[in-house]
C-alpha cells in the first residue's frame, strides 16, 4: 500500500557529494536535499493549486450567501443575469 510513497525518492541515489557538509545552514540544507527537489518542487505547486481551490470556494461560498441574504426579490435568476452583462462587458472590452 504505501510502496508507491517508499519509491517517489532513491536516497541511495549518487549526487555531488562534497568532503565536508557546508558550515553554514541554508547549503548545508541545499545539499542534503538534493535526492527530494523534484519532490519538493511536486509538493509546492501541488499547494499552490490546493490553495487556489480553497479561495475558489471561499468566494463561491460568499457568492451564494450574497444571494441568500438578498431575499426574495433578488434571485438567483437576477445574479445570472447579471453574470452573463459582465461577461459581455468584458469580452466587448477586450
Amino acid at each position: 500500500m504505501f510502496r508507491r510513497f517508499e519509491n517517489l525518492v532513491d536516497p541511495f541515489v549518487d549526487y555531488a557529494e562534497a568532503n565536508s557538509p557546508p558550515t553554514r545552514l541554508l547549503p548545508f540544507l541545499l545539499s542534503y536535499a538534493q535526492p527530494f527537489r523534484g519532490l519538493f518542487i511536486w509538493s509546492g505547486i501541488t499547494s499552490v493549486l490546493v490553495a487556489a481551490v480553497e479561495v475558489g470556494l471561499i468566494w463561491a461560498m460568499g457568492w451564494i450567501v450574497d444571494i441568500l441574504v438578498g431575499g426574495p426579490s433578488s434571485g438567483l435568476a437576477k445574479h445570472v443575469e447579471q453574470r452573463k452583462l459582465e461577461k459581455t462587458q468584458f469580452a466587448a472590452a477586450n
